[in-house]
């Protein structure tokens, strides 16, 4: 399956709503980084105003070994259906890559995973998980600074070996890979 990589160089700003209120005190508050099914649907659109329609694998959904009429409408569900993406990514300017930080690695500046499930519940334990389920906890000390939002890619391949992290620059929050405008101004 041949891979081929975008890369998008925006001529104007671009402005991706998330699903929070864009009025009052959070104004503008609720732009940020484009979700996966935004670069999706646009790519998909793009496809099919293209006229490359008539070319396009007729892709169904469903088991491949059920009989279908491929030229009948009514069954084909999706053109380029078959299309898989993912990202969008920010890469630097030298090439490297950037991902978002998984959930359960929340130490600032470093790779490791900090939330783990409690290895045994206490016997007075109050816990509404169902038998069988563990609280997940974290093991860091309390603090008040926020992780990085950005792993580089070296830092996500320690993350997922637990080794040890990399150097500062592999970590990155959003303000140094995007801005975002505070104006309501849509």
């Amino acid at each position: 399956m041949p891979i081929h990589q975008l890369n998008l160089h925006p001529t104007d700003v671009l402005f991706f709503k998330d699903g929070r209120p864009m009025e009052g005190s959070a104004s503008g508050h609720g732009a940020g980084w484009p979700l996966p099914n935004v670069i999706d649907s646009a790519l998909h659109a793009a496809l099919h105003r293209s006229g490359l329609g008539e070319k396009a694998h007729k892709h169904t959904v469903g088991r491949s070994s059920s009989p279908r009429d491929y030229d009948d409408p009514s069954q084909r569900t999706r053109f380029f259906g078959s299309l898989k993406s993912s990202g969008p990514f920010p890469v630097n300017p030298d090439g490297s890559w950037f991902f978002p930080r998984p959930a359960d690695a929340d130490a600032n500046g470093k790779s490791i995973t900090s939330h783990r499930p409690l290895l045994e519940l206490p016997l007075v334990s109050g816990s509404s998980l169902p038998p069988g389920l563990k609280p997940v906890v974290n093991t860091l000390p309390p603090s008040k600074d926020k992780a990085e939002s950005w792993l580089s890619a070296q830092a996500y391949q320690a993350y997922l070996n637990e080794s040890a992290s990399p150097s500062k620059e592999h970590f990155l929050n959003d303000q140094e890979i995007f801005a975002a405008e505070h104006n309501i101004g849509i």
